[in-house]
């Protein structure tokens, strides 16, 4: 019998999530988050794709769409909502992009506007701004998660591929 080339890692959705403590992320440098996934159906709740401390890629159940997400510290952040809905059971590749400065969302290749930035204290919400966004201040005893968080929430059901994480900004237009 032939063997199954299809090496994509399943998630039930249930608090299944890979944790990878040896890689971590302070924030003093470039980051590129890449990411195949196909979900089996809409969250009810946020969905961590992949996860390093303050930066991740999660599917939003309110829209639904995905979000790269930036957090300069607790109370203040930044995310990019995908312009396109996804759909279940289709393949959909997603780069998070962290220059230094700015963060970014590639959509199958394609550059998503939308810059969110939010503050958990006062609730306020404004959009289309793109400010400079410090990432100094993180959690570096984390490391990275794949399908869920560290505490086994905000699980993701679907299959996630492909996985590469990069200490480079490795897009700054659509591929």
């Amino acid at each position: 019998p032939e063997a199954d080339p299809n090496f994509a890692m399943p998630f039930d959705g249930e608090g299944d999530y890979v944790d990878i403590p040896s890689l971590q992320y302070d924030g003093s440098h470039p980051l590129t988050i890449e990411v195949s996934v196909r979900p089996d159906g809409i969250p009810e709740q946020y969905a961590r794709l992949v996860s390093l401390p303050e930066v991740y890629v999660v599917a939003n159940p309110t829209y639904p769409q995905f979000l790269a997400v930036a957090n300069e510290d607790p109370r203040r952040g930044f995310s990019i909502r995908a312009e396109h809905q996804f759909r279940p059971n289709q393949n959909v590749y997603l780069a998070c992009v962290y220059d230094g400065k700015q963060i970014e969302l590639y959509v199958d290749g394609q550059r998503q506007d939308g810059l969110r930035t939010f503050d958990s204290e006062t609730g306020e919400l404004e959009f289309g701004t793109h400010p400079d966004i410090g990432l100094k201040d993180l959690l570096p005893d984390l490391g990275m998660t794949i399908g869920g968080n560290w505490k086994g929430e905000e699980s993701f059901r679907g299959l996630i591929d492909e996985v590469r994480i990069s200490n480079i900004a490795r897009y700054t237009e659509d591929f």
